[in-house]
């Protein structure tokens, strides 16, 4: 659980410092930027959004309650601080706590995705059937998915 949430206030601390460094965004660029980070957190981070999937049901009934309320609150600040600097770099298309709440959804997206990818294989081991409807690309279904999400939603809260 600790790896989870460490590792989770690091990516965010990281995006934070990295759009630090960027020209601003419009809002078809924020969707640009979050369509690239879904798949950058999954190419990259695949054992944290891995972790991510069995968090409630697996991890935290084997974590220490208080040294994960203690990550979480560390992992809380980390996400503010990145809503934040997205309501600069988007000259306020949102406010923190929208931009901050963005990021569950999306690690929602891939969770479910990744939960269900794999209805092809048990226990790691492909399956001789053939289940085409139960297939899932997960990067670009993930993609796809807050693409979708996130036009509507900044249709619908927008600022601007």
């Amino acid at each position: 659980m600790t790896l989870l949430l460490e590792d989770y206030q690091q990516y965010f601390t990281q995006l934070t410092t990295d759009l630090a460094q960027q020209p601003p965004l419009s809002a078809d660029d924020f969707i640009a930027w979050m369509t690239t980070q879904t798949r950058q957190l999954i190419e990259e981070h695949s054992v944290l959004i891995r972790l991510n999937a069995i968090r409630g049901p697996i991890l935290e009934g084997k974590a220490n309650m208080q040294e994960t309320i203690t990550q979480r609150e560390a992992l809380y600040r980390a996400s503010q601080h990145l809503g934040q600097q997205l309501v600069i770099q988007t000259d306020h298309l949102l406010d923190q706590s929208q931009f901050s709440h963005l990021f569950i959804i999306q690690s929602g997206i891939i969770s479910g995705l990744i939960n269900m990818a794999a209805l092809t294989s048990f226990n790691h081991h492909k399956l001789s059937v053939d289940y085409p409807d139960f297939e899932i690309r997960l990067i670009p279904e993930a993609q796809q998915q807050i693409r979708y999400y996130l036009t509507q939603y900044l249709k619908e809260f927008s600022h601007k």
